[in-house]
């Protein structure tokens, strides 16, 4: 069942990434990504700014929805007007790129029904490791379902490393809130780094209580005695790893 419903949507999205072509199908990707960040992070000013400088009968939660499709909306139109128009200024720069850039143009449809085609299948396997998330089925995953646990989770890995939020939810820079110098740790050496604030941090006990997670730490420490002991050197760190063996 999993495996035709990957199918079908390949199908679907191929289709419809040929006849958007690749132009469309880059400014729709990126104007619906850019679009939901610039809601979510910015709806709150632009709400406030409406709420301040306009006479508007309505509840605070009317002009907050407002302001989030006016943020969206107005991202995604902006995006596709600025790829449409880069793509309009490199043919007439470079002419043969006509191929690849110009609606009209086979090369540009079969391109964007490639992609396209990428993106429906990304989002079906995003969907199935979500699913094995939420259900606890009792028969072990196939092979498709173990490559969308490992797409899912290498997604996750990297959207958590990229974005931190703050506690009104907005993102607040791309630097990694767990990011720490491994030559400190293994040396001992504590000054560069307080791991007593480590060892607290919420988000290391969210991950610690992940099974999946705290296996591929056990298999990491089997696979690298040496550093292991090294990092044993160090009290607080020796704490972190106890925590993580002790885990039901």
């Amino acid at each position: 069942m999993a495996s035709g419903l990957l199918s079908i949507a390949i199908i679907f999205f191929s289709a419809r990434g040929f006849f958007l072509g690749f132009g469309g199908v880059l400014a729709k990707f990126l104007g619906l990504i850019l679009g939901y960040l610039m809601a979510f992070n910015y709806r709150y000013t632009l709400a406030e700014s409406i709420n301040n400088n306009f006479t508007i009968d309505a509840p605070p939660m009317v002009i907050m929805v407002a302001s989030s499709a006016i943020l969206f909306f107005g991202t995604l139109f902006t995006v596709g007007f600025v790829i449409n128009s880069f793509f309009v200024l490199m043919v007439k720069v470079i002419p043969a790129l006509d191929f690849l850039l110009s609606p009209k143009e086979i090369g540009n449809r079969i391109l964007g029904a490639v992609i396209n085609g990428f993106i429906g299948a990304a989002i079906v396997l995003l969907a199935l490791w979500g699913y094995a998330l939420v259900i606890d089925s009792k028969q072990p995953p196939d092979d498709l379902q173990k490559f969308a646990n490992r797409f899912g989770d290498s997604v996750l890995n990297i959207v958590s490393n990229i974005f931190n939020y703050n506690e009104n939810g907005e993102i607040t820079s791309a630097v990694p809130s767990l990011s720490f110098d491994w030559n400190s740790l293994t040396s001992g050496d504590a000054s560069n780094v307080d791991l007593k604030q480590l060892l607290e941090n919420q988000q290391l006990q969210d991950l610690l209580n992940n099974n999946e997670i705290r296996d591929l730490l056990l298999e990491q420490m089997e696979q690298n005695p040496d550093k292991v002991m090294e990092m044993l050197n160090n009290s607080e760190l020796a704490e972190l790893m106890n925590q993580v063996e002790q885990q039901p």
